[in-house]
């Protein structure tokens, strides 16, 4: 595996890992050293009785042990599940239960989580607080009152020790399971996603080639290593001998202060982060972006007044937007070149992968129809965990494919529902399960969002469609003013009206401070529509 442990050490003492820890504060790791924590850390797991092919759940703040920890388990033939350390202990359960993880691997972070779990809650799962340095004396108290209610076993691991002797390790194959991603549950109860080491190397592959990667890049870490685009971006550093700086902030401030004090080169962010950064300092942003190489648009659109903003502040920067899923890592890429005529576009199919439309009828979408978006090729998934049937929906037989073939291809069904223009770029215009029908029209909230996003007092913005107890389905907007901003209900419905037909205005548009969001930044639609249920 190019991401291996006896990979890092090829690239030896140059810096793998800068964990920066703010005021000025930083760790450093060179890849020989993160060889050598992984390997000791392989060797513990190894002895805790670890199999080839089962789950490890890590649980931990992104640092350099919590990396150690997905290549000690990829070195013992296991596979890993990474979770968000803002993740509650009872989704920490549901996905331990899952993966049916014989290990829990935590850090004194999630410790303080793990404080409000119930002792039988974990089921057979085994806890293990990994640790390279003595616990404070908070963290000791703390551990030694939740070992009352479950054990907790301390795997104190060192960082100056001699490698542990070599062992026979299983013997791995491109297709065995080499993770799970969760899907981000903003709209429902998460899924388990299982990830081939094939495909893992192959994201690597597009990455280092779709965002010219050179060994002189140094690349600023922001997203959780349980969402795809921050996995990737952590993998391919760690496959190609690039540095990582790990920042477990998204303030603009913080990131404007990492960039220009490490000399970042490149960031892989989400529509969150830079909405942020519009809404920051502009000329602290300009002197961000002016330093940057590149950076991406992953994981969400934005309206085109953010797009065209962002093209404004960062005028000599390599600006990408990818577009993918969970089950299907990367499908579109809007090249720099072609961002200024196709920004409201998520560019064309990635290389290795074939993306079209088809409409409900099962047939090829025509240039500009409206259809669902259609995946095949690399960066599909091998199927959920422990959920057949739903693995049947996703992933189906090639709709455009004759029927006689006795091999037929598997495509992933995106949900998203898009368009293909005649120079062969996507478009995504909605989700099939979030169309409307209002008044015998179709509506799709993200139109009513675009328009929302139009006016320059919106800093974000969410639409939901709830039926009433007559049936009905009314429009509920949310938003949230960018600072020293504020309109009324009706200023913006006035706005509104102006730009979208009358069937589409919301019934009520209400401001809030913040939205419920996903570890990933997505928010949680769920959350939203459920406060407008009668």
């Amino acid at each position: 595996m190019i991401y291996s442990i006896a990979n890092l050490r090829k690239h030896g003492d140059k810096i793998a890992l800068i964990h920066y820890l703010g005021q000025d504060r930083q760790t450093e790791m060179t890849f020989d050293q993160l060889s050598r924590l992984s390997a000791q850390l392989a060797h513990q797991l190894l002895l805790r009785g670890l199999k080839s092919g089962q789950f490890v759940g890590i649980y931990m703040q992104r640092s350099p042990l919590h990396i150690a920890a997905m290549l000690a388990i990829h070195h013992c033939g296991g596979a890993f599940f990474s979770l968000n350390p803002k993740l509650s202990p009872q989704q920490v359960q549901f996905s331990s239960r899952l993966c049916r993880a014989p290990l829990l691997l935590i850090d004194q972070h999630a410790l303080l989580r793990l404080a409000n779990l119930e002792g039988d809650q974990l089921d057979s799962t085994k806890i293990e607080l990994a640790i390279t340095e003595n616990l404070k004396p908070l963290h000791a108290s703390i551990l030694a009152k939740v070992d009352q209610k479950f054990p907790i076993e301390v795997l104190t691991l060192d960082l100056q020790a001699p490698l542990p002797p070599e062992i026979q390790l299983p013997r791995i194959t491109p297709h065995d399971v080499a993770l799970a991603l969760f899907t981000s549950g903003s709209t429902g109860t998460p899924k388990g996603v299982m990830i081939s080491h094939q495909d893992l190397q192959n994201r690597v592959a597009t990455e280092c080639r779709d965002f010219r990667l050179q060994p002189s890049d140094r690349l600023l870490s922001l997203l959780p290593f349980s969402f795809d685009v921050g996995l990737n971006q952590l993998f391919t550093t760690l496959s190609t001998g690039i540095s990582l700086v790990i920042l477990n902030s998204w303030l603009p401030d913080d990131i404007c202060a990492v960039v220009e004090k490490l000399g970042i080169t490149g960031i892989s962010g989400v529509p969150n982060i830079w909405g942020e950064m519009l809404a920051y300092d502009e000329n602290k942003v300009r002197a961000c972006f002016s330093r940057l190489r590149y950076f991406t648009i992953s994981g969400g659109g934005m309206a085109h007044s953010q797009l065209t903003r962002l093209r404004e502040l960062a005028p000599n920067t390599a600006i990408y937007k990818t577009y993918g899923q969970t089950e299907a890592f990367r499908s579109g890429i809007l090249f720099p070149e072609a961002f200024g005529l196709k920004m409201d576009s998520v560019g064309k199919a990635v290389a290795g992968t074939d993306v079209f439309v088809i409409t409900g009828k099962g047939k090829l979408a025509q240039t500009d129809e409206i259809g669902q978006i259609i995946h095949r090729g690399d960066g599909s998934m091998l199927g959920y965990i422990a959920d057949p049937k739903s693995t049947r929906q996703k992933l189906r037989r090639h709709p455009l494919q004759n029927e006689s073939v006795l091999h037929p291809q598997r495509v992933v069904y995106t949900g998203d529902l898009g368009k293909i223009d005649a120079d062969g770029y996507i478009y995504v215009t909605g989700r099939i399960d979030k169309m409307l029908k209002i008044r015998g029209n179709r509506v799709y909230p993200k139109e009513i969002e675009e328009a929302l996003l139009a006016c320059d007092a919106v800093q974000e913005a969410i639409v939901v469609g709830i039926k009433d107890s007559c049936g009905e389905t009314r429009l509920y907007a949310e938003v949230r003013f960018k600072s020293n901003h504020s309109l009324n209900e009706e200023e913006l419905k006035r706005f509104l009206s102006q730009r979208i037909p009358s069937y589409m205005l919301p019934s009520r548009i209400s401001c809030v401070d913040s939205f419920p969001r996903t570890p990933s930044g997505k928010i949680k639609l769920g959350d939203i529509e459920e406060k407008y249920r009668e």
